[in-house]
């Protein structure tokens, strides 16, 4: 058996997982990716917080096909229903409590625009970036990180409807392999024609269609891994050597370093899914090496399995913290990069002790 419940035709052993049952090395790239939007936030403007977007990005298409997959594999169908109230349960509580509270509190002192605040709530904030960027400020200070839950969400409804017409199709593998590879298509052909308009930059930067396609190239990792535990894509083993990780960190810090603009994005946003997908895979084929030894060892941290696990609450609740206090913090830049991510740190995994983890216990208690 793997560690995600399937049946295996594989013989390699398992790879790691942590106190919560998840694959390790995935939540310690949910604890990386979220560190890396921490430091950009606490004022070091030269570090690409979107890289780590990008990387939260891919992990989602890779764990939400491999749910659905296995859901197919153990039941043969796919409760639509309990698919949306566990989305909801996930993303909504700690979004209230740090996102929406603070917004009404911060609405009795400053004007506030209520469509955007609506768009926040139901997932499609980042076309009011897109479309309306005035509105698009003037919300709570630091809650413009959500642009990228509207992504996520939106491509998620689209996905989970298709999946729920796929299912019992004969060659639904074959569809959604060639939807996935469209969606990357075109959200990298859209990317080059909005940079070549030169007037789309917050398009190029925040559209669902140019961005959804770091969650596709996730998507067709989880659908590899399941072929290969099947038998098949062969082919896949060979991302299980040590060289693979080593490029794949090495592309990722060099085209993070080069900016965040609209036309890096035209190919940074194409190379660093691949670098997580590669990494994901890596983690998931355990060889014995040392290199992949030494990787599962700090996966499985309990510091970094910890703050991968609350990386979605830090996500949201950092910058609204972070925000008002760079503005005025005019210290040493290392003092401030420290502290400010320790304290983006702390109020996340306050609020997944607090709000998350209560939810999840009372989820699996009523069997949702």
């Amino acid at each position: 058996m793997t560690a995600d419940g399937g049946a295996s035709a594989v013989d390699v052993p398992a790879a790691p997982v942590n106190a919560a049952n998840r694959f390790a090395h995935i939540d310690a790239m949910r604890a990386l990716a979220v560190v890396i939007v921490l430091f950009q936030h606490s004022g070091l403007t030269f570090v690409p917080g979107d890289s780590g977007v990008v990387v939260f990005f891919t992990i989602s298409g890779f764990i939400i096909t491999s749910v659905l997959l296995r859901e197919r594999e153990r039941t043969g169908s796919f409760d639509v229903k309990r698919f949306y109230v566990r989305r909801l349960l996930k993303l909504g509580p700690p979004f209230v409590v740090a996102i929406l509270l603070p917004t009404l509190v911060y609405a009795c002192f400053r004007p506030v625009h209520w469509g955007a605040v609506a768009s926040q709530v139901f997932f499609t904030y980042n076309w009011v970036q897109v479309f309306d960027g005035a509105a698009s400020y003037e919300v709570l200070p630091g809650s413009n990180v959500v642009w990228s839950l509207a992504v996520e969400e939106q491509f998620y409804i689209a996905f989970a409807l298709i999946w729920f017409g796929l299912l019992h199709t004969r060659r639904w593998h074959g569809a959604l392999i060639a939807l996935a590879v469209a969606a990357i298509a075109y959200s990298t052909v859209m990317r080059v024609v909005l940079c070549v308009r030169g007037d789309a930059e917050a398009h190029v930067l925040r559209g669902t269609d140019v961005r959804m396609d770091a969650i596709a190239w996730g998507v067709l990792t989880a659908l590899a891994y399941r072929s290969w535990r099947a038998g098949g894509s062969r082919w896949l083993g060979t991302v299980s050597r040590d060289w693979v990780p080593v490029v794949a960190v090495v592309l990722f810090l060099a085209v993070s370093a080069v900016g965040s603009d609209q036309y890096e994005a035209i190919w940074r946003n194409a190379v660093i899914p691949l670098c997580s997908a590669a990494v994901i895979v890596y983690g998931l084929l355990p060889t014995g090496t040392r290199l992949q030894t030494a990787f599962h060892r700090f996966s499985c941290w309990k510091s970094v399995s910890f703050i991968g696990l609350a990386s979605y609450s830090i996500y949201i609740s950092h910058y609204v913290l972070l925000e008002p206090i760079v503005e005025v913090w005019d210290g040493p830049v290392v003092l401030r990069t420290v502290a400010l991510t320790a304290l983006g740190v702390a109020a996340g995994s306050l609020l997944y002790v607090v709000v998350e983890r209560p939810v999840f216990a009372w989820r699996d208690r009523v069997g949702l």
